[in-house]
């Protein structure tokens, strides 16, 4: 009956008139003459073919995302269907759990030393010293297990890809580093002993820095001021580093770093830390950053990828400031701390550079080359001018007694330009020597006053 209906209106239907047809044709065409008036005014005389090309596209970007959509269902659906099979889908992603240990250079490739070099490196875990001592003694025993977990740590920063879903092995070098701390932090107890040989002696230079801060006056004439009147006893990268540490430490406790780290009650006081710290007692400030430093060790391995380096750079900052602190007092500490701090984040340049100095007092200077170069390789050159002058100036002296005159000049050139320009090497004015000696004078009156204000903020 439908189809008879159909077929009745099919041969019943007439052509419209040709009047009406025409007047039909007529509007069409004006109605496609405005748009493509109106798509000319607006994209130009291509504007109708660029206006199809990007419907066409649109309609390509509709269809390819409908298509991973319903692949996206389709591998959800699959993966509870079957457990064991991949899933493929564009929006569709299977976290799998990875083990990334504290030295994953992953997203920040940076240049070590090659194989040699590492071993070189690996060998100078500890200073150069006369063994006075059996080998089978305690101490011998903790130096070859301290060498042991370097040696493994370097391993583990060229064969990452070795440790991934490796649980037992990630486990070992976990409780390594385990010991690694335990081992600083009893280093850290014997600081304040009467007979411990200190390798600097800058108690009143930390008090002087301090008043200077609390008064605002710039790191520049600060360095420029402490270096004027050392008389040499202290290098312009050693005035420099040792500014920025006492600034970087009063930072930390400004900033909350100390207050929530476990156990908190049994560490010292900021104010005490501070004060300590200025009269030649580094064990305050020593241990509230080991505690900082193994709180962000821990912290690290809960995280992955780019959160997990974050933290792991901040590791090493806190390193490196503890390292500076321990130089006043324990090379051997001072050494363990720059070179956790190039294992935790390896393209740490402060760290590289430091090592190089300790290599330097040492009288290792082939070791010495091997970190000022990696300072060379990975610094940006504005960001890190001082580490980079630095560098430059030791990889000068070495290349001069290598004979090599025109790469040692180039390098001493550039390094003298750095601190020229920085004004460390100027000699102060008269009436900035009487301010200077008016801050050494009074340094212990001004001392107090000094901590409360820079620690204002922890009231």
């Amino acid at each position: 009956m439908l189809e008879d209906k159909n077929m009745h209106q099919f041969l019943s239907w007439q052509p419209p008139a040709e009047a009406d047809l025409h007047n039909f044709i007529s509007e069409l065409y004006d109605k496609y003459e405005r748009f493509q008036s109106l798509t000319e005014d607006t994209f130009g005389t291509s504007g109708l073919v660029v206006l199809l090309i990007f419907a066409l596209f649109l309609l390509l970007i509709i269809i390819i995302y409908i298509k991973s959509t319903i692949d996206t269902f389709r591998a959800g659906k699959q993966e509870m269907e079957d457990p064991d099979s991949e899933p493929d889908g564009l929006f569709y992603t299977l976290e799998e759990p990875q083990i990334i240990l504290a030295n994953d250079n992953n997203l920040n490739a940076a240049p070590l030393p090659k194989r040699d070099d590492a071993e070189n490196l690996e060998d100078a875990s500890e200073p150069t010293e006369i063994e006075t001592e059996p080998e089978d003694t305690e101490e011998a025993l903790e130096r070859q297990r301290e060498r042991e977990l370097s040696a493994d740590l370097i391993k583990a920063s060229e064969k990452t890809a070795d440790y991934l879903n490796l649980e037992q092995e990630y486990n070992e070098l976990k409780q390594k580093m385990q010991f690694y701390a335990e081992a600083e932090q009893a280093k850290i107890s014997q600081i304040s002993q009467p007979d411990k040989p200190k390798a600097t002696n800058s108690i009143s230079v930390i008090g002087i820095i301090l008043n200077m801060l609390g008064r605002n006056v710039s790191e520049q004439k600060i360095a420029q001021a402490i270096y004027f009147n050392s008389k040499a006893a202290m290098s312009a990268e050693d005035v420099l580093q040792l500014i920025r540490t006492v600034r970087d430490f009063v930072g930390l406790c400004n900033a909350g770093k100390f207050d929530f780290l476990p156990h908190r009650e049994t560490l010292p006081k900021l104010k005490d830390a501070v004060m300590g710290l200025a009269k030649g007692d580094y064990s305050g400030s020593l241990l509230l950053l080991q505690a900082l430093l193994n709180n962000l060790m821990e912290k690290a391995e809960t995280e992955q990828n780019v959160i997990q380096d974050l933290t792991y750079a901040m590791a090493a900052n806190c390193a490196c400031i503890l390292g500076n602190i321990a130089r006043l007092n324990d090379l051997e500490l001072a050494f363990n701390s720059f070179e956790l701090a190039t294992e935790l984040s390896p393209k740490n340049v402060n760290a590289w550079n430091r090592l190089g100095d300790l290599y330097m007092l040492e009288n290792s200077p082939e070791k010495a080359m091997i970190a000022y170069q990696s300072v060379m390789d990975i610094a940006d050159r504005i960001m890190y001018a001082a580490q980079v002058a630095n560098a430059q100036r030791q990889l000068a002296e070495y290349y001069q007694k290598q004979g090599m005159e025109a790469k040692a000049a180039q390098y001493k050139e550039e390094s003298e330009h750095f601190y020229n320009l920085y004004g460390i090497n100027a000699p102060l004015t008269s009436s900035e020597t009487l301010v200077y000696k008016a801050f050494v004078d009074n340094n212990d009156a001004y001392l107090p006053n000094t901590v409360n204000s820079l620690l204002i903020s922890r009231r």
